[in-house]
C-alpha cells in the first residue's frame, strides 16, 4: 500500500453521506440474495445495482422508507425472479427455433435426438448389470 493510503482511504470515508453508508451496508445483503437465486455473479451484480438505484432514486424523491432493509430485499427478490422468469422465457424461445428446424437440418436433430437417447438407455443398463439387462431384455420384446 502506498504512503499515505490508509488516510487517504479514512478521509473518502469520512466524506460519505449517510445515504452512501446505507447503500454500501445493504449491497452484500443484496447480493447475497440475488446471488443465491440467480447463481451467477455478473447477473447478482446487475439485479443488486437495479435495486439499490431504486432505493436511491426513491430517497432522492423524499418518499419516507421506514425499513430501507426491508425495500432492498423486497425489490431484489422480485428482480432476481423477473430475471430467472426472463431468461426461463428465453431458453424457451430457443427450444422453439429449435424445434422449428425443418429439412435436413430437422431430420439430422431428430437422429441425433434419438441416437443420444438409445446411448444413455445402454449406459443405464450397463450400469444396472447383467440381471437388469437380461430382464430389460425379455420385456421389451415382449
Amino acid at each position: 500500500m502506498a504512503p499515505g493510503a490508509p488516510d487517504l482511504a479514512a478521509g473518502v470515508r469520512g466524506d460519505m453521506t449517510d445515504r452512501e453508508r446505507l447503500l454500501d451496508v445493504l449491497r452484500p445483503v443484496a447480493f447475497a440474495i440475488a446471488y443465491r437465486m440467480l447463481g451467477s455473479v455478473s447477473e447478482a451484480e446487475d439485479v443488486v445495482q437495479e435495486a439499490l438505484l431504486r432505493l436511491n432514486r426513491a430517497l432522492e424523491a423524499g418518499e419516507q422508507i421506514a425499513s430501507p432493509h426491508a425495500f432492498v430485499t423486497t425489490v431484489t427478490t422480485r428482480l432476481a425472479i423477473n430475471e430467472l422468469r426472463s431468461a426461463r422465457a428465453r431458453r424457451g424461445e430457443a427450444k422453439a427455433e429449435a424445434l422449428k428446424l425443418t429439412g435436413e437440418t430437422g431430420t439430422l436433430l431428430k437422429q441425433s435426438i434419438r441416437e443420444a437417447r438409445k446411448l444413455a438407455q445402454t449406459a443405464r443398463l450397463r450400469a444396472r448389470g447383467r440381471g437388469a439387462r437380461a430382464a430389460s431384455r425379455s420385456t421389451c420384446s415382449a
